[in-house]
């Protein structure tokens, strides 16, 4: 995958493809996609941009349930 042309216009302006990754934070994930990014950058001069997000709970924390809300309970109508 070379450089693309600028469809539009006379200045012939090179266009790098630009390409997103989203990797999700699970065991074995992260590493894989930015070696795939990496090996795209290196080898078809394109530009990757690695997403990833974080977890703000532990996968002990997920497990259990809410806590039930505080506040007077009300009967079921």
């Amino acid at each position: 995958m070379g450089r693309m042309s600028n469809n539009g216009g006379d200045s012939g302006a090179v266009v790098v493809p630009h390409l997103a990754m989203l990797a999700t934070p699970g065991m074995g994930h992260l590493i894989p996609m930015a070696e795939l990014a990496k090996r795209l950058t290196s080898r078809h001069g394109i530009t990757a941009t690695l997403f990833t997000f974080a977890s703000t709970s532990s996968s002990t924390q997920r497990r259990f349930p809410l806590p039930p809300p505080s506040g007077p309970l009300r009967p079921a109508s």
